[in-house]
């Protein structure tokens, strides 16, 4: 996984974090192939966009979590 190119390339935009984080999810699934996998994520518009939300919708096993704005 190329998180330098994430962090200095692609900044946070939704189409690089949706890049990002299909490659986190592949990389879990991987790793635990038969478990439901929860990403707690806080509430950054690039976590929250249509482009996540409809990926994490047609994968059965993935769910997103959102931290309530203002968390510590």
């Amino acid at each position: 996984m190329e998180y330098l190119e994430f962090i200095y390339s692609g900044g946070t935009k939704n189409e690089t974090f949706l890049k990002f984080f299909k490659e986190l999810s592949k990389a879990m699934e991987e790793k635990y192939p038969d478990k439901k996998l929860v990403f707690v994520l806080d509430n950054l518009w690039a976590h929250k966009s249509s482009l996540i939300v409809d990926y994490i919708k047609f994968k059965k096993h993935l769910s997103l979590l959102l931290t309530p704005s203002n968390t510590p």
